[in-house]
């Protein structure tokens, strides 16, 4: 993966630009070093202490001044939840990579997960929380930080399994020939491969999680508005009250610490990960990070490598079976396999049982609404899916095979991805009404306007992936323009295209409860269609009804990936993996 073809090189957690030698009196990126973590477990422990707060209503204040104390509430909230996508992504892509059983349990719960709007399981999650914990805020916190985390881990988890699947062979056998253990292969040979994909798509995952912020800080259980502090509940409080300068307050806000951790996090570790190119000719002038330049400065940095080597260096136990072993591991004996199997299929007939007995008692003539409505969504999913093809193809190949672009449009973009869409529907919605156009056409730009960015960022992802030395060849047989994209390009970034059609279809499904079913004007809008069933169901309370349309959109995404995405990855797998 390096310029010298080095694989058995080691991967330092920092700057990939060689030893440095600095003067011994500069100590000023220590004390920035140590302010920052401060800062960190300061803000940790506030949070922390309010959500020990009791149980109560909150009143949001719309003083500027409380911006800040919002904010850090906001983003300890964000980068929980992406903590716990991490973890969920890299242990679902690991085992669901490496055991065919798993992958064929795990990817359908994966994608019914992704699919499922929040109405759905919304007082689901919230109840069990806060039954959990009833005397504290903690419940509500817990509960609004697993609403983003399913909203979200599906993109981080895809992408990240499927990077897995697509390890070159090169890779696979220099693993078998120096005997690597398993966790030697995940950390030297799968994790740095998959790197790039995954900080991208986690970027993007990121970014959905301030999309959510306004739907999972203000919400209503069972007639009561339940508020937790924060900059999404400070906008929805400003636009409810028509404050346009507190909402201008807010957005500034949401935008700088936006800004803010695009230049420290996320900026600096695209282009360090850009090492990680399973290549063997690089760019002469490789792109730099000013935040890791002055981050490697620092001698606390030094020393958390240092204790990072220390831990890589410890001998961990290889769990491959040697003949020596073989006769001591056994496979579980058949009779514990029978119990297992019984205990689930008991488990499984309950719920059965749980879910007939709702859905016996909708009528008829509403099972007919629910088939409509799946075929009705289908039909805007796709049109919208092939909508936002058509643009973001073009302009992530554009972005992801030009480093210069990407440094100074990537900020923008995810500025732009985490304005939450509804916030715009109501001018996009008057403007085609007024136009002549309908709740259909709207609903269909509702659906691009979400889904988009889980086809850009992938495609930036898997244009940014495509080794140097394969466009150098390019370039030498004289490949030019289209033949240059049908020869090289799109056969390169067809897996990329594949995991965010397959993550934006679903998010397309999951915003149709918003774009299917509005409030306007003091009416309500509405169209045929699993979404605006499902908005009808929770307004009314109709649980037989919100019943069997979750069960129409899941069915519905499971089937289209198993029979359409996950056959055209596999093909593609096999066909153009390095």
């Amino acid at each position: 993966m390096s310029s010298t073809g080095g694989l058995e090189r080691k991967y330092p957690p920092l700057a990939p630009y060689g030893p440095r030698h600095f003067p011994r009196w500069f100590w000023f990126s220590d004390v920035v070093i140590a302010f920052a973590m401060f800062s960190i477990v300061y803000s940790l422990f506030l949070t922390t202490n309010a959500w020990t707060l009791p149980l109560e209503t909150v009143t949001i204040s719309l003083d500027p001044l409380m911006l800040p104390i919002y904010t850090v509430y906001s983003t300890v909230r964000t980068f929980a939840a992406y903590a716990l996508i991490l973890v969920f992504s890299l242990i679902f892509g690991y085992v669901a990579a490496h055991s065919r059983p798993a992958e064929r349990i795990l990817e359908p719960l994966v994608y019914v997960l992704q699919s499922l709007p929040v109405l759905s399981f919304l007082p689901l999650v919230m109840f069990t929380f806060v039954f959990l914990l009833p005397d504290s805020r903690l419940g509500l916190e817990m509960g609004s930080i697993v609403l983003m985390f399913t909203t979200q881990a599906a993109n981080v988890a895809i992408a990240f399994h499927n990077s897995l699947k697509t390890v070159p062979s090169a890779l696979r056998d220099y693993s078998k020939v120096y005997r690597l253990s398993a966790w030697q292969r995940f950390t030297k040979i799968e994790l740095p491969f998959a790197a790039i994909p995954l900080i991208w798509n986690s970027v993007l995952s990121v970014a959905g999680c301030w999309f959510f912020l306004m739907a999972c800080e203000l919400f209503t259980l069972i007639d009561r508005r339940i508020t937790l502090p924060g900059v999404g509940s400070y906008l929805a409080l400003a636009a409810d009250s028509g404050d346009m300068t507190a909402v201008l307050w807010g957005l500034g806000a949401l935008v700088f610490i936006i800004v803010l951790t695009d230049l420290l996090i996320w900026r600096p570790l695209i282009i360090w990960s850009s090492k990680f190119k399973y290549e063997y000719v690089t760019h002469e002038v490789p792109d730099r990070s000013s935040v890791i330049d002055f981050v490697a400065k620092s001698r606390i940095t030094r020393i958390l490598v240092a204790l990072g080597k220390g831990v890589d260096s410890i001998p961990f136990p290889d769990l491959r079976r040697s003949p020596s072993r073989a006769s001591s591991l056994r496979p579980m004996p058949r009779n514990m396999k029978a119990v297992f199997a019984g205990i689930s299929l008991l488990a499984l007939s309950y719920i059965f049982y749980l879910l007939a007995s709702i859905l016996i008692r909708l009528p008829l003539e509403m099972w007919f609404e629910v088939l409509w409505g799946t075929l009705s969504t289908i039909a805007r999913v796709e049109t919208a899916l092939l909508l936002a093809l058509a643009w973001t193809l073009p302009v992530g190949i554009k972005i992801g095979t030009n480093p210069r672009i990407t440094k100074s449009i990537q900020p923008v973009l995810q500025v732009i991805a985490s304005i939450p869409a509804t916030a715009l529907f109501p001018v996009i919605l008057l403007a085609i009404i007024e136009g002549g156009g309908g709740l259909n056409i709207a609903s269909i730009i509702l659906m691009l306007l979400g889904m988009q960015w889980y086809l850009l960022f992938n495609i930036i992802a898997g244009a940014s992936s495509i080794p140097e030395d394969l466009l150098e060849a390019s370039k030498l047989a004289g490949l030019r323009g289209f033949r240059l994209w049908r020869t090289v390009i799109l056969p390169a970034i067809v897996p990329y295209v594949i995991t965010g059609s397959i993550t934006a279809q679903g998010s397309a499904f999951n915003a149709s409860v918003v774009s299917e079913y509005i409030h306007f004007s003091g009416q309500v809008l509405s169209t045929s269609g699993l979404g605006a069933l499902i908005a009808l169901a929770t307004d009314t309370g109709n649980l037989p009804l919100l019943v069997a349309s979750s069960i129409a959109i899941s069915a519905t995404v499971v089937t289209l990936n198993n029979f359409l995405w996950k056959r055209l990855y596999n093909f593609c797998k096999d066909r153009y993996s390095l």
